[in-house]
């Protein structure tokens, strides 16, 4: 049936982009992720989806800050690395 057919549409959905972890970029399969109707997957499979956005979320936030080491470390005024690390602190306190 119609319901039968979209949530195993939703759940192989999700198996492509679990196998597709190491050849995509993690933003791709984010905007994917977020993209797709999983309102048909079936309830067995929504731990699954859950590993899937934590564990794209992980590889997002230290891909950001790998980059925000980077540049840091292209600053050589040390004035300006301190006022970085000041608003950086600045922000971890907001949160």
């Amino acid at each position: 049936n119609n319901l039968t057919d979209q949530r195993q549409q939703a759940k192989q959905h999700l198996e492509h982009l679990e196998l597709s972890l190491e050849a995509e970029a993690a933003s791709k399969i984010q905007r994917d992720l977020e993209k797709a109707n999983w309102s048909f997957l079936p309830p067995e499979a929504e731990h699954s989806l859950q590993n899937l956005k934590n564990h794209i979320q992980s590889r997002i936030d230290g891909d950001e800050s790998q980059q925000v080491e980077l540049h840091f470390r292209k600053i050589r005024d040390k004035k300006l690395r301190q006022k970085c690390l000041d608003g950086l602190q600045q922000i971890i306190e907001e949160n």
